[in-house]
């Protein structure tokens, strides 16, 4: 049986999209519920285009369901040999998933990514030679290890403007020295954005960019 999330057992009917390969439904015990589909682990793709759909479905089940309620997202392919087994997991567990549904309640997260502004490197004339092109050469390589130097500095700038909010965030390495910082902020929380704006305005060595409100997927653990 495949897991996609749990949640508090719904007071109202949720609309279920259509999952991996069929309809869904929830497995409710006491006041926990799960989001399930009978697929048994032999019957998901492992590899291909397929995986790749399943992931995707996995991801836009996920998605679909944050929007109607708050959720504890499991990562993809968590998978019960049963129901019974599931059943006993929810409630044995209930009151650890319940608290972290709680600390979850009307939170969004949001990624942001900091791209390195890159400056264009020098061309040197070719009648450069001698003391006058090393000389060259010297002062390009301070002037990029100043760079760095001010962009690890408003970096740091940054986290100290999001430790200001109510929010909760961690930040993840990239690839080419992109940045991402993952924050988990109420729904309604407003500052955010004017906040990343202004600081915008001060960095002139990163690109800042948010993404849209997702479910928690960094925040569950």
């Amino acid at each position: 049986m495949y897991v996609y999330a749990l949640l508090n057992a719904p007071t109202r009917t949720l609309k279920l999209p259509h999952g991996i390969e069929g309809p869904l439904s929830l497995v409710c015990v006491d006041r926990l519920a799960a989001l399930v589909e009978p697929l048994s682990p032999e019957c998901l793709p492992q590899d291909g285009d397929r995986l790749l759909e399943a992931v995707l479905a996995h991801d836009r089940v996920l998605r679909h369901l944050f929007q109607q309620t708050s959720i504890l997202p499991l990562p993809f392919l968590r998978t019960f040999f049963s129901e019974a087994g599931l059943r006993e997991q929810l409630s044995t567990q209930q009151q650890h998933y319940l608290g972290a549904l709680a600390q979850l309640e009307g939170k969004v997260e949001y990624q942001l990514t900091l791209t390195p502004i890159e400056r264009s490197e020098p061309t040197f004339p070719t009648t450069l030679t001698g003391k006058n092109y090393f000389l060259a050469k010297k002062q390009h390589y301070q002037a990029q290890q100043s760079q760095q130097i001010q962009q690890q500095q408003e970096l740091e700038a940054i986290v100290r403007l999001l430790q200001q909010l109510p929010a909760r965030f961690s930040i993840e390495q990239g690839q080419a020295s992109v940045e991402h910082i993952y924050l988990l902020v109420d729904k309604n929380e407003e500052r955010l954005h004017q906040h990343l704006q202004a600081a915008q305005l001060k960095c002139e060595h990163w690109q800042l960019t948010i993404g849209e409100a997702l479910p928690p997927f960094h925040f569950v653990g």
